[in-house]
């Protein structure tokens, strides 16, 4: 009697336990907040359960913790209903941050998303750097968009050309024509179809040989995404060419530092020399990175999407907007000024943007063209641009999950 007396006892408290810490649906509701200090206390809590093993794995994943991701949904039931999203992430880590080609396509063929595996069925070898050691590449400040999107010159297969950055990319990104004229190859039976800024289009993954950054930044097998439609003629790279490196975007000084991690002493003197404000982030798949801040004292998460380029009129002045945000979140925010701009407009306001403990005061907006900006699951409030960055040197460790603004 004695023993099962202790028994519903020791069960009990173990159910309290769990109860405390919360339900598996608050962990992901706290997961789309991004507060996930608190979902991951609740994902241990239901570690046993196949929801709550993908939500630790999501966890581990956006923090680059991808081993430990992967150990983690490697433990899920291919009975799970959820299981197709844990295999993409999978794929996902294999192919963009641990470079294991072969695990990734693997995977292929357990999903039937099909869109979610171009990349991998699409690559057939590894990005790799043909060069070490710390570079330094300036930013073409006599080309008229430099002023609003950073542009570096560089060779891709050989061939000159103008590239400009965009967090919002991930490897290269260009038209099918700019792609053709270089002779980038690509299966035209593997597409999906994308967003390009408020747009779509038909995209396939081809590979880049050789892409140069100003003399010295050399990098092969570099994938590139090739959209049918693109609003721009502009060349892209993004933020899977940073990863490759200890990165900083030096906008002050007209730059971009780049060292490889082959030299720890080099990178031990690039976070020397660009050390400043710190802030954590998270990523979600291959390059989306956001990070908490405040706005108007108010707790946000952020999008940090550098190549946003919205320009017009505020206070008689040509200004680039800092950010854009939906009318539904300038509600939430406060923003007085919600009536006053749209899509193609900037509006001056009285706001204060705080990331990394720094205020920036009087925010420039306008409205984004999308209700939704979500990643994985996770609600971001707005996208930062290069119009409030660029007043940094804006370093990113990828290995630390950290960035730092000087």
């Amino acid at each position: 009697m004695k023993k099962k007396l202790l028994s519903i006892i020791f069960l009990t408290l173990v159910l309290s336990a769990s109860s405390a810490q919360g339900t598996i649906e608050e962990g992901w509701k706290l997961w789309s907040k991004a507060e996930l200090e608190k979902a991951e206390k609740i994902a241990e809590s239901n570690i046993d359960t196949d929801e709550g093993k993908h939500l630790k794995g999501n966890i581990l994943q956006v923090n680059g913790k991808y081993l430990e991701a992967i150990e983690v949904y490697n433990g899920i039931s291919s009975e799970y209903n959820e299981y197709e999203k844990v295999q993409i992430s999978k794929l996902n880590i294999h192919l963009f941050h641990l470079k294991e080609l072969d695990k990734a396509k693997t995977l292929i063929n357990r999903i039937k998303n099909k869109e979610a595996t171009i990349y991998a069925a699409s690559i057939n070898k590894t990005i790799a750097l043909e060069c070490s050691g710390t570079f330094t590449v300036p930013m073409l400040v006599n080309e008229p968009l430099n002023p609003f999107i950073p542009i570096v010159s560089g060779e891709i297969n050989g061939k000159k050309q103008n590239i400009a950055f965009d967090t919002g990319g991930n490897f290269l990104v260009m038209s099918k024509a700019a792609a053709e004229s270089m002779g980038i190859s690509y299966d035209s039976s593997l597409f999906f179809t994308g967003k390009q800024g408020y747009s779509t289009s038909k995209m396939w993954v081809g590979v880049v040989d050789k892409l140069v950054l100003g003399k010295d930044v050399k990098l092969i097998n570099v994938p590139v995404t090739i959209l049918e439609e693109m609003n721009t003629e502009i060349i892209i790279f993004g933020t899977s060419i940073l990863k490759e490196f200890y990165s900083t975007i030096d906008y002050p000084n007209n730059q971009f530092v780049f060292t490889t991690k082959d030299k720890p002493a080099l990178v031990k003197a690039h976070q020397k020399k660009y050390a400043g404000n710190e802030m954590n982030f998270i990523m979600w798949g291959d390059h989306y990175m956001m990070g908490k801040g405040s706005y108007n004292d108010k707790r946000i998460n952020m999008f940090f999407d550098s190549g946003l380029v919205v320009v017009g009129q505020a206070n008689g002045v040509i200004a680039q907007s800092w950010l854009c945000l939906s009318k539904e979140s300038m509600e939430n925010l406060g923003i007085e000024e919600k009536d006053n701009t749209s899509t193609r407009a900037v509006t001056a306001t009285n706001d204060v943007l705080n990331f990394a403990g720094m205020d920036n005061e009087n925010v420039i907006l306008s409205l984004s063209g999308s209700d939704d900006f979500s990643f994985g699951g996770i609600m971001c409030d707005l996208l930062v641009s290069h119009g409030v960055i660029k007043n940094y040197a804006w370093t990113i460790d990828f290995e630390n999950m950290k960035y730092m603004f000087k």
